[in-house]
């Protein structure tokens, strides 16, 4: 078996008992790791997975529905997991797992527990830690949840674990990063879209984009990528491959996808690269003997690798709907626990090469903005002043504060700058002028939307009218029309450059689109510029 189907196995048997026994602290422990379950109504997706047909080295139900059986599902999974990986990206996954493992079944895989032994191999691997005495202690704190309270947890986890993991582990990214998102379609069935944001340090953009933008390395990359074999060269510059994907490559035994895709290297330049695929129309014709299985009717998505200041942004959109009916639960599930979409991570942490460092996609909001100001003023200031600090932010994170609250605030606040605490009287007045500030509102019908920020490439010298030149269109003769695209602002004065382009993206195909904006004089209606620009549909 794979180490996909040994974690299956785990979160299976976990998943049975809670199922069965019901234990609500159980319930939110697991909840507290593996995140899809908090969505509702997600408890059960194992016995809907495996229903009642026998899938070859899985355990029926009716086999886990005793805790012996659960027990033992578990630890031959776990005897399974003491073995090295190849593949440093599954490495967080089979902490996770042992993290969960251990305060489901403490007395048999927490620390003294009957199994601890074959635990505590798979905590020495290659790749986590050496010592023993250290894995006694990671297994500990493991097993409490106070150390590790849920999965978003994880990096403060890691970080004051840092002494005792292997420097390589530390600088992996998260576990269960994949977001995942159902869209309405015609067909049978739900598409599923998978969307993942990766950031990391210590790469190079051209050695990062030479493993995405040439699919025939995947497989070297990622433990779900079998194949992906080039089979021939398309008209406008699109070339196709036969990729297969398994949950076991070397015997696939409930997730066995093979699928002609058609590749495009959508923007290609230093700073930004994409590149997009989807489902080939034509599905026939072998290469080394496989062919396309038809498991999937829906399968295309947009890969988009850009540099910024201090690292290498990579963000993977993907739609998938499967021809046999398949448990929509369990595909979240294996998207969390066994990286079912992260292409990202997978070439990132196995195929990246330098000294890579996952590093925070620092997503700005005035919440974390505002904790962000009172944390760095915590530990740059002392005593009084930085208890206070302190507890701004954890006010702040609770959800404490109101607009009484604050008023109130603010009065003592003014008589601690009295005081001589002028920094952080400030500091408050700032961070909550964020928090405090009423959202837009908005119609509860508002459609899904894409923004970004464009510029050109010089300041205007002459007021300007702005209008795209036409539609926009992606490799795949998809097309969005002007009408659902907003330029604004739609008017720039002398010296301005910038404007965002806002679409409408309900019911659009996910991939990217391209296009150009004209600027006209404002005056003569005479061409001034124009740029590119593009969208990208997850």
């Amino acid at each position: 078996m794979s180490e996909i189907d040994d974690l299956i196995i785990m979160l299976g048997a976990i998943d049975t008992r809670a199922l069965v026994v019901e234990d609500d602290d159980q319930r939110s422990q697991i909840m507290n790791l593996v995140p899809p379950y908090r969505a509702g109504d997600s408890f059960g997706w194992y016995r809907e997975f495996v229903g009642g047909r026998e899938v070859e080295g899985l355990p029926t139900f009716e086999q886990l529905e005793n805790e012996d059986g659960r027990v033992e599902a578990v630890r031959d999974a776990i005897v399974s997991l003491g073995e090295p990986t190849r593949f440093t990206s599954m490495l967080p996954r089979r902490l996770l797992a042992i993290a969960l493992a251990a305060r489901i079944f403490p007395d048999q895989f927490g620390p003294g527990g009957r199994y601890e032994p074959d635990v505590l191999r798979v905590l020495t691997v290659p790749g986590i830690l050496a010592d023993l005495d250290q894995a006694h202690r990671l297994l500990a704190d493991l097993t409490d949840p106070t150390q590790l309270e849920s999965v978003e947890r994880w990096p403060e986890f890691v970080t004051s674990h840092a002494a005792v993991l292997s420097g390589d582990f530390v600088n992996l990214p998260p576990p269960c990063a994949t977001r995942v998102v159902q869209h309405t379609a015609p067909g049978a069935g739900p598409i599923i879209g998978l969307q993942t944001e990766l950031c990391v340090g210590g790469v190079d953009i051209k050695a990062v984009a030479a493993r995405f933008l040439d699919p025939s390395r995947w497989p070297r990359c990622s433990l779900w990528w079998c194949d992906m074999r080039f089979h021939r060269d398309l008209a406008a510059g699109l070339k196709r491959y036969l990729e297969v994907v398994a949950d076991d490559c070397n015997q696939p035994r409930f997730l066995d996808v093979a699928v002609f895709l058609d590749f495009a290297r959508f923007i290609d330049r230093p700073d930004r690269k994409i590149v997009t695929y989807n489902m080939s129309r034509d599905q026939r014709g072998a290469i080394g003997g496989r062919s396309a299985n038809h498991a999937v009717d829906v399968d295309r998505g947009v890969i988009e690798i850009r540099q910024e200041p201090s690292h290498v942004h990579v963000s993977t959109t993907k739609r998938v709907r499967f021809t046999r009916p398949i448990n929509v639960k369990a595909l979240a599930m294996f998207a969390c626990w066994l990286g079912y979409g992260e292409v990202a991570s997978d070439m990132i942490c196995n195929c990246s090469g330098g000294r890579r460092q996952w590093v925070d996609c620092d997503v700005r909001m005035p919440l974390t903005d505002a904790c962000r100001r009172f944390v760095e003023l915590a530990y740059s200031c002392v005593e009084d002043a930085g208890e206070e600090a302190r507890r701004a932010t954890e006010r702040l994170e609770s959800g404490a504060y109101n607009p009484d609250a604050v008023a109130s605030e603010t009065t003592r606040m003014a008589g601690l700058a009295v005081r001589g605490w002028a920094k952080l009287a400030t500091t408050f007045v700032d961070a909550f002028a964020d928090v405090l500030r009423p959202p837009a509102q908005s119609s509860p019908v508002a459609p899904p939307r894409q923004a970004k920020q464009w510029s050109f490439d010089h300041a205007l010298r002459d007021a300007v009218t702005l209008s795209l030149a036409g539609p926009l269109h992606s490799p795949y003769d998809d097309v969005i029309d002007p009408g659902r695209v907003v330029i604004d602002p739609h008017e720039l004065g002398p010296g301005e450059r910038e404007f965002r382009l806002v679409v409408n993206t309900a019911d659009l195909e996910g991939t990217a689109y391209w296009g150009q904006v004209v600027a006209k004089d404002k005056t003569t209606g005479a061409e001034i510029t124009r740029v590119e620009v593009d969208v990208i549909v997850p």
